[in-house]
């Protein structure tokens, strides 16, 4: 249809949107998501640890580096990026430049802005009756964490600046803990 071909019609969860972008952190690799890395049976102290599972390799190398490039740009860019704040916001605690900071670094940021159906078809027509998202990795050149989160007819204006207030402390302490959080991916795996 036509209108997929800008986002419309097409419904995924926040899971499958990410197992997704997780072909673009990762150089092209697509690895399916885990949301728990280990399970514990406390009576007998028995585990079952979840294990980096490459699912496909659906963009080359290139390509995905290039789109990170690209979320970058949307991050640093002070006259095209979406992310990028010309005037800060004291309240916010967020300077005038990327909003999406980890470490004194920007990360990778993809804004999405999506029309939400009326119960009686068509579209919401209100100012404030959208999707608003975005998908951050970070480091932006070599990620280690994507970052989702959407806010739904949100009550504030610029949401951005409150995606940014989640997102870059979670990511600060997700950096501070990359160590302990470390799975290999498993190399027997076979691509599909």
């Amino acid at each position: 249809q036509i209108q997929s071909s800008f986002g419309q019609g097409v419904a995924v969860t926040p899971l499958q949107l990410i197992r997704g972008w997780t072909a673009i952190a990762g150089n092209g690799t697509m690895l399916e998501p885990h949301i728990v890395s280990k399970v514990v049976d406390p009576n007998t102290k028995t585990s079952l640890t979840s294990k980096a599972e490459v699912v496909g390799h659906p963009v080359s190398n290139d390509a995905a580096s290039g789109v990170r490039d690209l979320m970058l740009t949307v991050n640093t860019d002070p006259v095209y990026g979406t992310s990028y704040s010309t005037s800060g916001d004291s309240e916010q605690n967020l300077a005038a430049g990327p909003l999406f900071m980890v470490n004194g670094e920007p990360a990778a940021v993809k804004t999405g802005t999506a029309q939400i159906a009326s119960p009686t078809g068509g579209y919401m027509s209100g100012s404030q009756d959208y999707l608003y998202s975005a998908v951050v990795m970070y480091p932006a050149k070599n990620p280690d964490f994507i970052f989702y989160m959407n806010v739904k007819i949100p009550t504030e204006s610029w949401t951005l600046k409150y995606i940014a207030r989640v997102a870059n402390p979670l990511l600060t302490s997700a950096e501070a803990m990359k160590n302990d959080l470390s799975v290999s991916a498993d190399t027997d795996t076979k691509a599909g």
